[in-house]
């Protein structure tokens, strides 16, 4: 078992923690669940509504998406806005539906990543803001010790229900996010 730690069973780390809370729980880009399990990637609001809606159409990170997550669909997993940079998750590893507090994340959609563009200069990125819409003043901009960043180009995206409702809260589902990369989750 690839999980390592007992499937659903494992509880959700009670505090943040800069150490995994279960063994076996964060992998690297070449993770080969990557290319068959249900994977969600978090997203804080507003930034998750903006890419359902079409009007976000390149997600910038500081690492690049894993290979086996290209034209695969990728579940959206909108959190509460919070520090920039920083999950609102918190930082531990495995997380449950039923123990999160109300409006923490909500699968609002799915997105698939068609290319990875790279940014190796403020000119370029900058020269991008109106399809990553981050603004030269943000917590995610181009910084004097940004070396590189990762655009991922949105190929496709759509909303799982109307008027923002979350798939968990529209349809009774319970689920278990396991952290397999950064922002990049399993969905259980």
């Amino acid at each position: 078992d690839d999980v390592g730690w007992g499937g659903k069973e494992a509880a959700v780390a009670e505090a943040p923690s800069a150490k995994p809370t279960a063994p076996n729980t964060v992998k690297a880009p070449d993770w080969d669940g990557f290319k068959d399990r249900p994977v969600g990637l978090e997203m804080q609001r507003p930034w998750a509504g903006h890419l359902l809606e079409g009007r976000k159409t390149i997600e910038t990170r500081q690492y690049d998406l894993p290979r086996a997550l290209l034209n695969r669909r990728i579940e959206v997993l909108e959190s509460r806005r919070g520090q920039d940079g920083v999950s609102s998750l918190g930082e531990g590893n495995i997380f449950r539906s039923s123990e999160m507090q109300d409006g923490v994340v909500a699968r609002r959609g799915w997105v698939v990543f068609g290319d990875v563009k790279v940014y190796d200069d403020r000119e370029a990125f900058e020269g991008d803001e109106a399809s990553h819409m981050v603004q030269k003043d943000s917590g995610y901009a181009w910084k004097e010790s940004t070396k590189r960043v990762y655009g991922w180009v949105v190929k496709e995206a759509g909303s799982f229900t109307e008027g923002g409702l979350a798939k968990a809260a529209a349809d009774g589902d319970s689920f278990v996010l396991v952290r397999r990369m950064r922002s990049l989750f399993e969905i259980e």
